[in-house]
């Protein structure tokens, strides 16, 4: 009987350890975001790295996402945004404005409007600079937050169902490019200048603006200036 007992014990002590640690484990899997795109940053992605992750995470969040290509570099590099909102959800403007005057025949109408585009709109964009490519990885931390969590989290399910993000993470793609990937800083686009209209490019150096001879800082009298000079 005792032999009975302890067995008995035995077998409820352990359903009670592994009831136990279903309810322990359970609201970490409830809460924990799916993220379909992995992402880490302990590195900088890149120009390559970037375009890569944002196309995996179009094609993975068809109904929170959407990749539109808004332009090309000096060298031929698209330039991406990623929508970020709830495709579906929204108002078509055009649907409650009419033209005001009527278009020429042959001149086709413009594509309506689709309906995240009637929300309000956020442009978060990065790497303006080529050389400053810190913001491309906070766009990039954005979206994984607002895509990972919606539906997990209320606020950011909110903001998405409510607002289209229009995240760009790289203006610069060249200077992003070679900043990163070919370790050369480029902090300007590569748009070829001529500014004396020579016909030859990226070659013109500064002007002698005061004429003494040098290309240096100088200083130039203003009656509006905000500073006057030390007697000593």
């Amino acid at each position: 009987m005792i032999f009975q007992r302890q067995r008995e014990t035995g077998k409820s002590l352990r359903l009670g350890f592994w009831l136990t640690l279903c309810l322990l484990i359970a609201p970490l899997l409830i809460a924990a975001p799916v993220q379909k795109v992995p992402i880490s940053f302990d590195r900088y992605h890149g120009y390559t790295g970037t375009v890569d992750y944002l196309k995996k995470v179009a094609r993975a969040y068809p109904n929170l996402t959407s990749l539109l290509e808004i332009g090309r570099s000096t060298l031929g590099r698209p330039i991406y945004v990623l929508v970020v909102s709830k495709m579906k959800t929204g108002t078509t403007i055009d649907a409650h404005v009419t033209l005001r005057n009527m278009r020429k025949e042959g001149v086709k109408n413009v594509p309506p409007m689709k309906p995240y585009q009637g929300k309000p709109g956020h442009w978060i964009c990065g790497a303006t600079h080529g050389n400053e490519f810190t913001g491309t990885e906070v766009c990039l931390y954005i979206i994984d937050q607002l895509v990972s969590k919606y539906g997990q989290d209320k606020t950011i399910t909110q903001l998405v169902d409510d607002i289209t993000f229009y995240i760009c993470p790289i203006v610069n793609p060249d200077g992003v490019y070679n900043s990163v990937e070919k370790s050369l800083p480029q902090r300007q686009n590569s748009e070829l200048k001529d500014d004396d209209g020579d016909g030859r490019v990226n070659e013109d150096g500064y002007d002698d603006l005061n004429g003494d001879g040098y290309i240096t800082l100088f200083r130039y009298k203003d009656p509006q200036g905000q500073y006057v000079i030390d007697d000593q």
